[in-house]
């Protein structure tokens, strides 16, 4: 378990956090930590932390072989893109192993309105409450500004 725990703030950390959008970043490392400890089972944590470790190798070769930068020339959010597909790929591998169990399904929803929930509201509070400039202000956080400035 303390394997798991320094590989998810690790990699949220050094890997996610200065290249993603902040949103997509807290999202994924929310998600991935609550569905790990909440649904409470070494199995299910032990295979959802495979998932995760091999996603986040994939965005580590990216970033290693600045790959990043050339995709982010192609489109400006190539990496959130492909950061908002590993999210959706890791819930539907996480949806497809508690399908067939009643209470780990409402665990997971309950997850997944948490890891929403959460930086949809501390985001907007950081940025424009507080004027704190996010780490990485990527796809997502381009969209708030449209919809801030839009109501002003």
């Amino acid at each position: 378990r303390l394997f798991i725990i320094l590989l998810i703030l690790i990699s949220y950390v050094y890997l996610y956090i200065p290249r993603v959008d902040f949103f997509l970043s807290s999202l994924i490392f929310l998600f991935v930590f609550i569905t790990g400890f909440y649904f409470d089972d070494i199995k299910l944590l032990q295979k959802h932390s495979l998932f995760y470790l091999i996603g986040s190798s994939v965005f580590l070769i990216i970033f290693i072989s600045k790959l990043d930068s050339l995709l982010n020339k192609i489109f400006r959010y190539s990496i959130d893109i492909l950061s908002l597909i590993f999210f959706l790929t890791y819930y539907t591998f996480v949806w497809t192993t508690v399908n067939r169990n009643p209470q780990l399904k409402k665990k997971l929803r309950l997850s997944l309105i948490v890891a929403i929930v959460t930086p949809l509201f501390l985001c907007p509070i950081f940025r424009y409450g507080f004027l704190i400039p996010l780490p990485k202000e990527g796809g997502i956080i381009a969209i708030m500004n449209l919809i801030r400035y839009s109501i002003k």
